[in-house]
């Protein structure tokens, strides 16, 4: 199972403020404390046929298309 993570800020717009992509964990950490309000919404996805996935990655490419999908359908609301 795989998670998808979404951060909003104080106004209730999408960031990527907290992401940790291009960063250390200390400076995610402190990105994190220093915001006023942060709301994350989380999904759980489900692949359905991981199993009978061929290898690691094309299990990885399956899980990285459905939690895309879940992203996207969300990427213009306010929490």
């Amino acid at each position: 199972m795989a998670v998808a993570l979404r951060y909003y800020d104080e106004t209730g717009k999408r960031t990527a403020r907290p992401s940790y992509a291009d960063v250390g964990l200390p400076t995610c950490l402190w990105r994190i404390v220093s915001m006023k309000k942060l709301t994350i919404k989380v999904d759980f996805v489900c692949v359905a046929d991981a199993a009978e996935s061929e290898d690691r990655y094309a299990l990885k490419d399956k899980i990285e298309e459905s939690i895309r999908a879940v992203v996207a359908d969300d990427a213009d609301i306010a929490v």
